[in-house]
């Protein structure tokens, strides 16, 4: 091998190229009106659950403005270089796309809170709600959400996003996406490229979850992040409950107030305490890390009979 050759090959240029469109049966088959609909979270499933992926208005700018008309319709959520989207055009790095929709009536929301979600974004958006700002976030690969409840008017409500995408020509990470694809560097995907969607919850909540386990003891620790957004008093004492299922069975279960410091004694090796040296408050702040442990009792710990190697 000639490695001149071979390293001619590897940075050659494809933009005069004719692309063959790379397409599966299921990409064929798409509803348009029924976008990866599945819950997209399913360790924190909520009833209220809607999905807002479908047809929404796009335009590319040159300037921060936002656009006085929309250049057409893309497919939420495939980034507009996809031909899934319907787009089919690269976002430049001198360049903004914007995406609108319009949020569907979400009924009577008395004493709840609406949380707008994005699996992904790549790479920097601005989330607006009737045209007020309501968060940014930088990162091409990691969900985020935000309270919009109150930016919320009666009836229809409009969403924007505005996305700035700089690929090769940033210094975030972005794996072999270039700007000019060729070689073994591909074309960059920008925008929305994972499901968006609403969900109602109470205004105190379980926001985040994730378990950490220890094998040898059997033991597992559920470190969770409760969110309040009312700063109230209660009339009665809050707490979050957790119960363990095997084989449709419940077999054990713990629970800890969220009102004073909590050391429970351990029942069949449950145990739940405050992840804080200070007790939690009479009025729930904002958000806190609480942590509730619990051992697998021995007897459920392989629910599995092994059969015997022959």
């Amino acid at each position: 091998m000639d490695i001149k050759d071979a390293l001619k090959s590897i940075i050659k240029p494809h933009e005069g190229d004719r692309l063959a469109p790379l397409s599966t049966v299921w990409g064929e088959r798409l509803d348009k009106n029924s976008i990866l609909c599945e819950y997209p979270r399913p360790q924190l499933k909520r009833e209220s659950f809607l999905c807002l992926n479908g047809l929404w208005d796009y335009a590319f700018t040159t300037t921060k403005t936002l656009p006085e008309a929309f250049d057409g319709k893309i497919l939420v959520p495939f980034s507009p270089e996809c031909s899934l989207s319907g787009v089919n055009r690269q976002l430049l790095s001198t360049e903004f796309l914007w995406y609108r929709t319009r949020l569907p009536d979400l009924g009577p929301t008395s004493g709840k809170r609406v949380i707008l979600h994005f699996g992904a974004i790549d790479y920097h958006a601005g989330i607006y709600i009737n045209r007020q700002p309501v968060t940014s976030h930088k990162g091409g690969y990691l969900p985020f959400c935000a309270d919009i409840t109150d930016f919320l008017t009666d009836g229809q409500n409009e969403l924007l996003i505005k996305v700035k995408d700089p690929s090769d020509e940033g210094c975030q990470p972005r794996g072999k996406q270039t700007l000019h694809r060729g070689g073994i560097f591909y074309t960059a995907q920008s925008g929305i490229w994972q499901t968006v969607w609403i969900e109602l919850v109470p205004a105190v909540y379980l926001e985040n979850l994730w378990f950490e386990t220890d094998y040898d003891t059997g033991k597992v620790t559920a470190h969770m992040a409760v969110c309040n957004k009312n700063n109230r008093q209660y009339t009665s004492p809050l707490k979050i409950s957790l119960s363990v299922i095997c084989s449709g069975s419940e077999i054990l279960t713990s629970s800890l107030p969220l009102s004073s410091e909590h050391s429970a004694p351990e029942s069949g090796e449950s145990s739940a305490k405050n992840s804080e040296s200070n007790p939690l408050p009479e009025v729930l702040t904002s958000r806190k890390q609480v942590t509730l442990s619990f051992t697998i009792p021995q007897e459920h710990f392989h629910p599995c009979e092994l059969l015997p190697v022959k």
